[in-house]
C-alpha cells in the first residue's frame, strides 16, 4: 500500500471515528452533563467549545501524520549494534545515553518528535474513537451496560487509551529501529 493511500486511510479513519463519537455523545447526553470526556471537564461550554477543539485536535494530529508520512526522514546513527533503548534516546537527543530525559526534557530531535506523534496520536485517537463511541451506542441501548458503566467503565476506558499510545508508541520505535538495523547493516 502507498503512502499516500495510508495518509487518505488513517485520515479518514481519524475524521469519521470523531464523527462517530461525537454524534453518539450527543445522541446520548445532548446537554453533556453526563460527558465523561476530560475535554470537557476542563474548558466547560457547550458543543460548541467542544466541537471547535475537538476539530482543532484531529486537524494537529493529521498535520503530524502527514509530517510523518511525506517530511520524515530518519536520522541514523551512524554506529552500529545500538540497543532499541539506545536508539530511542539518540532519536530524541542525538545522544545514545539520553533515554530518561525523554521523560522531563523536550526532545532535540523535533521532525521526530512530530513525527512520533503523527504516528502514535493517529493511531491512538482512530481506535479510541471507534471504542468510546461504541460504548456510547451500549449506554444509549442497553440498560445493563448503564449499570455496568457506573461501576468505572470510564476508568477503564481511560485505561485503554493509554494502553493504546503506549502499544503504538512502543510499535512506532521498533519500527524505526528495524529500519536503522537494516540500513547499519547493509
Amino acid at each position: 500500500m502507498s503512502k499516500k493511500v495510508k495518509f487518505l486511510t488513517l485520515s479518514i479513519l481519524a475524521v469519521l471515528g470523531r464523527f462517530y463519537d461525537v454524534f453518539t455523545t450527543f445522541l446520548y447526553t445532548p446537554d453533556l452533563k453526563h460527558e465523561h470526556n476530560i475535554i470537557v471537564s476542563w474548558f466547560g461550554g457547550g458543543w460548541v467549545i467542544v466541537l471547535i477543539i475537538q476539530m482543532l485536535l484531529t486537524a494537529m494530529i493529521i498535520y503530524c501524520l502527514h509530517y510523518y508520512f511525506y517530511k520524515f526522514q530518519l536520522i541514523r546513527p551512524s554506529e552500529p549494534n545500538l540497543t532499541l533503548k539506545e536508539f530511542v534516546s539518540y532519536f530524541h537527543f542525538n545522544d545514545k545515553n539520553s533515554f530518561w530525559k525523554f521523560l522531563y526534557k523536550t526532545p532535540v530531535n523535533r521532525a521526530g518528535l512530530i513525527a512520533s506523534i503523527g504516528y502514535v496520536a493517529a493511531m491512538t485517537l482512530i481506535f479510541t474513537s471507534y471504542i468510546v463511541g461504541t460504548s456510547t451506542v451500549f449506554l444509549l441501548v442497553s440498560d445493563s451496560y448503564k449499570q455496568l458503566y457506573r461501576l468505572g467503565i470510564p476508568y477503564i476506558l481511560y485505561l485503554m487509551i493509554v494502553v493504546l499510545a503506549i502499544y503504538f508508541t512502543i510499535k512506532f520505535y521498533k519500527a524505526a529501529y528495524k529500519k536503522y538495523q537494516y540500513d547499519v547493516n547493509a
